[in-house]
């Protein structure tokens, strides 16, 4: 078994806020899409499949989630609760956890906290945990941020450290373009992002190595109608043995 726990770290790291952003008032979104990853060696694709719901408020945001996830012709089905909190002006945190009871390819429970604050100047850092309870072992995680938005050009950097079995650190640095048009119902969005760093992987053993990985990822939302919008992504990975190419679409409702 693989797990690829910092695939999610380095998703954040890229978006650099989450979808879940408090707005300024009450709102309902409702997101269904499906993601896969090729390789180039005779492997199977990978699949994700998930639909999330939230509701969004000028305190804070609570989303839930079920997703099937299949890797090498094996799947697990998730489900987790997302909450994010604004605690002053400038911070915000967000807790989630999500499980998957007899997971085979995905931890059985992934536990995350993080705290988020803007220092100025366009900086903004964070700090957090994770656990994940993977057959056979336990991995504890600790996680800082920076990351410094001028305009549409965010330019990030990550650390994640596993204390267990052992510590590993694993780090990495992201720059991505993203203008975004904000208006009523769904908002249009468009994120060139490009990355290079490392992965931390928990192997078949339960141990933590890291591998170097560059990514390169376009993501695109919009409205199409109403309160109805679409969102397309295209992404590149190179890493070795697992270098891959990756496509989404999916269906965004906001009302």
């Amino acid at each position: 078994m693989t797990l690829r726990h910092a695939a999610a770290l380095l998703a954040a790291a890229l978006l650099s806020v989450p979808a879940a952003a408090p707005t300024s008032a009450q709102t309902w979104r409702a997101t269904a899409g499906h993601h896969v990853e090729t390789f180039r060696a005779d492997r199977p694709a990978w699949h994700e499949t998930r639909a999330t719901v939230q509701r969004l408020g000028p305190s804070g945001a609570f989303g839930a989630e079920l997703a099937r996830i299949s890797r090498n012709d094996r799947a697990d089905v998730t489900v987790a609760a997302d909450l994010y909190r604004v605690l002053s002006r400038r911070v915000y945190a967000n807790v989630r956890a999500e499980a998957a009871p007899g997971a085979r390819v995905v931890p059985t429970l992934n536990l995350l906290g993080e705290v988020y604050a803007g220092v100025g100047r366009g900086w903004d850092v964070s700090a957090g945990g994770r656990y994940l309870a993977v057959p056979g072992t336990d991995v504890p995680l600790v996680t800082a941020s920076a990351m410094h938005t001028a305009g549409p050009i965010v330019l990030g950097g990550r650390t994640t450290v596993a204390l267990a079995p052992g510590v590993t650190v694993s780090a990495v640095a992201t720059a991505r373009y993203a203008p975004e048009t904000s208006g009523p119902g769904v908002p249009t969005r468009l994120s060139l992002v490009a990355g290079q760093g490392q992965e931390a992987v928990v192997t078949d053993a339960g141990d933590v190595v890291v591998r170097r990985q560059r990514v390169v990822a376009l993501y695109g939302q919009r409205r199409i109608g109403g309160p109805v919008g679409l969102s397309a992504g295209a992404g590149y990975t190179a890493d070795g043995t697992l270098t891959r190419w990756s496509a989404e679409a999916g269906l965004v409702v906001q009302f």
